[in-house]
């Protein structure tokens, strides 16, 4: 049977660590905690390793002497992962509990397809990404009728379980890194996460695109719902303005990075380059099943097609997707899209 190895970086908070980690010993089968400790009091350490001991939880603790912050710790768990054997990695926050069969419906996802590399699960009340409150407005589609949340989490997630038996929404920006799962393959290929993005903050973003642009795919999983009480340690640790301090710096480098711009909104933006990459990829698989719709191409372009076989028409798409920038300008100063189709298709197409 195969194995996951569940990454879970700590800073005091031992109440909240206890939480999550009883929430996977009773929820979770053939599994590792790897718990990362990041200089915690020696009293919060010692209780919950008393925790783990007395539950008979398989884990693995590495203890640093200091802070090292997210990233360092989730690579310190990473090596260690793959030094264990595990077939599947998962990052998660020690602000999280998990629910039943909650790993078993994320790995059969990552398994439908050899290119299904990060899958995320839906989340607790918030304005973060992947929240119950966030998903109708970002992904209207799958999540128009989301049902209530009525602060039962353990009855919410049977609920969300039932109603969406298998149901996913392929994700073309990022999943948040509170609870993903990654194949080991994943892992291998894309690497560890970025160090020079220090204690944290568009890590999962920065990983999330290194891991589209070698190809592989991202989900998020509509029938798994976990509880996130989001940012209990970076609250504790940093004042406002100094998490600002830390986002902006961030922002910066993964904008000069990945030669993208217009971040200060961030889950805005990602909902556009989200739906424009979709409709690409949807366009993309039409033409190979041989689905083109020849009649609305026509009236885009007014009838005026010069050569207009379907065999042209395929050519001139293929050409298309060879290039490698999409420009629109919005007011907000976010620079990626489309033009006009009329235009777009005398542009490109030469028709």
């Amino acid at each position: 049977m195969k194995k996951t190895c569940i990454i879970i970086p700590t800073y005091n908070q031992e109440e909240s660590t206890i939480r999550c980690f009883d929430s996977v010993s009773k929820n979770t089968e053939n599994y590792k905690i790897i718990w990362v400790d990041n200089g915690s009091d020696k009293k919060s350490v010692d209780k919950v390793k008393n925790f783990l001991d007395n539950e008979s939880v398989p884990y693995k603790l590495i203890r640093n002497e200091k802070n090292l912050g997210f990233i360092k710790a989730t690579n310190q768990g990473i090596k260690e992962s793959l030094v264990s054997d595990c077939d599947y990695v998962v990052f998660m926050n020690n602000d999280i509990e998990v629910y039943s069969e909650w790993l078993d419906r994320i790995i059969k996802i990552a398994n439908k397809d050899k290119k299904n590399g990060i899958i995320g699960p839906i989340s607790s009340n918030g304005t973060w990404m992947q929240s119950i409150d966030y998903l109708p407005k970002q992904y209207p589609d799958i999540f128009s009728s989301i049902p209530k949340y009525k602060n039962n989490p353990e009855i919410y997630s049977n609920i969300v379980k039932n109603k969406y038996q298998g149901v996913t929404r392929e994700i073309f920006s990022h999943v948040a890194f509170f609870c993903t799962l990654l194949k080991r393959e994943t892992v291998e290929d894309v690497g560890y996460l970025s160090e020079e993005l220090g204690m944290g903050y568009f890590d999962d973003n920065d990983y999330c695109e290194r891991a589209l642009r070698k190809g592989w795919k991202i989900f998020i999983c509509a029938d798994v719902f976990v509880l996130h009480s989001h940012g209990k340690t970076f609250k504790n640790k940093f004042s406002h303005d100094e998490k600002m301090k830390i986002y902006n710096k961030n922002k910066k480098i993964f904008e000069k990075k990945f030669n993208k711009g217009g971040y200060d909104k961030p889950i805005d933006e990602i909902d556009d380059i989200g739906e424009l990459r979709l409709e690409v990829k949807r366009l993309k698989e039409s033409v190979k099943k041989e689905k083109f719709n020849y009649r609305k191409l026509l009236r885009l372009t007014g009838g005026k097609l010069k050569n207009n076989t379907r065999e042209n028409i395929l050519i001139r798409i293929f050409r298309f997707w060879k290039l490698k920038k999409l420009y629109i300008k919005y007011k907000n100063k976010i620079f990626f899209g489309l033009l006009s189709p009329r235009k777009f298709l005398k542009k490109y197409f030469k028709i």
